[in-house]
């Protein structure tokens, strides 16, 4: 299973820091997606849904953070982490 931790340093930037059970941490990066963070924001991340249950899914090793959402700019940002790279998805309409 990997485990990532998102935070916002003083500096504004938002960060990350991941583990896998072959790794040790690594050094806090960040990525060009979270590059205009409003200063302080919250981050809030989605990954599947797990269970035992029938019709729900397991969590695997290879699912990552899925979603991950804060705000930029006053409006609430999506990013996506499919396993390899981010991605900006947009802003969620907020009425």
């Amino acid at each position: 299973m990997n485990t990532w931790v998102l935070y916002q340093d003083s500096d504004g930037s938002i960060m990350y820091l991941k583990q896998d059970i072959a790794t040790d941490w690594n050094d806090p990066q960040t990525n060009f997606v979270f590059q205009d963070a409003d200063n302080p924001t919250n981050i809030a991340c989605v990954t599947p849904a797990t269970s035992s249950s029938p019709g729900q899914v397991l969590l695997k090793a290879s699912f990552e953070t899925s979603f991950c959402y804060f705000q930029a700019g006053g409006k609430l940002k999506q990013v996506k982490f499919d396993g390899e790279k981010w991605s900006v998805e947009g802003f969620v309409p907020i009425p």
